[in-house]
């Protein structure tokens, strides 16, 4: 019998926790901001009043925070720290995207402590979460994948087992900046449509049956048939993503793509801010037009 705990309630672990009391799951969660396990408890999760709580009863804790810098100090920290207060053998899964070098930190961290530590970044939005169809990569060695497995295909059911904590995590940054050069591409090919007079319902027959379809033309073209319908992922999770990918390859002089990418997506974020969605760029372009038009 696994005890399962979640720390980090933000959209992305909000919707993951859902589903996992889908499935009847008794989950017991900690978040810093309390208000945001308010709709997990209602479902019938269990509020923990620390991470040092949630761990000492827990032998399963997915993370999903924020950043790097977020996770190291949840995993050390001498106060609320989980590495100490967990029982030996714990295993703790981490859904966020970091760098791999941070990947690989954490798993020798909990490794000195007689822990297991999990890389599991996920993809596929809140709505992928909702849906239990958001793809995994797993790093973890086979004989806890047996145990493991059970409980990510609760919401992921498309998984990449691997052994290497840092591959794990370039995988996950560079579908993330695959996702950033779609997204862009798609929302500037909608908008020369639009430009032109094409109707946005013959724009979707033809760009998601033909060979321009891709995940993200499907994010754009649902942003704009759905009242402008945001994706559920902000400017600055899209901009700290492109950091970790601008990191892991000289995007500057060798990949002139990846690099107007990166330099978009910052020209947006400095001009909506943190919390407005990806999504935004579409009306960037159009700002940007009406600039130059003048």
């Amino acid at each position: 019998m696994h005890n399962i705990g979640f720390i980090g309630l933000g959209r992305m672990g909000q919707a993951i926790c859902l589903r996992l009391l889908s499935h009847d799951i008794t989950l017991r969660v900690y978040n810093r901001t309390p208000e945001k396990a308010i709709n997990l408890l209602d479902k019938g999760a269990v509020w923990c009043n620390s991470p040092a709580e949630l761990g000492a009863v827990c032998n399963i804790i997915f993370l999903c925070l924020s950043g790097e810098q977020v996770t190291e100090t949840l995993l050390t920290d001498s106060k609320s720290s989980l590495l100490y207060h967990c029982h030996p053998g714990c295993m703790i899964i981490d859904t966020s995207t970091i760098s791999p070098e941070s990947a690989a930190y954490n798993a020798h961290l909990a490794e000195a402590k007689g822990h297991i530590y999990i890389s599991c970044p996920v993809s596929g939005g809140v709505e992928g979460a909702n849906k239990g169809t958001l793809a995994a990569i797993v790093a973890v060695q086979p004989k806890v994948r047996a145990v493991i497995e059970p409980v990510i295909s609760k919401f992921a059911d498309k998984i990449t087992w691997l052994t290497n904590h840092s591959d794990a995590q370039k995988l996950k940054i560079i579908n993330n900046l695959a996702e950033s050069i779609n997204l862009l591409g798609a929302f500037e090919v909608l908008n020369i449509g639009l430009a032109h007079g094409i109707a946005l319902d013959e724009l979707h027959s033809v760009l998601t049956t033909c060979r321009g379809r891709s995940a993200y033309m499907d994010v754009a073209l649902s942003f704009l048939t759905n009242s402008l319908k945001p994706s559920d992922v902000s400017l600055a999770v899209r901009c700290k993503d492109l950091c970790l990918a601008s990191s892991l390859a000289d995007t500057s002089k060798h990949y002139p793509i990846s690099n107007t990418a990166i330099g978009l997506f910052h020209r947006v974020w400095e001009k909506y801010g943190d919390e407005q969605d990806q999504c935004e760029y579409f009306n960037f372009i159009n700002e940007e037009k009406k600039l130059n038009d003048h």
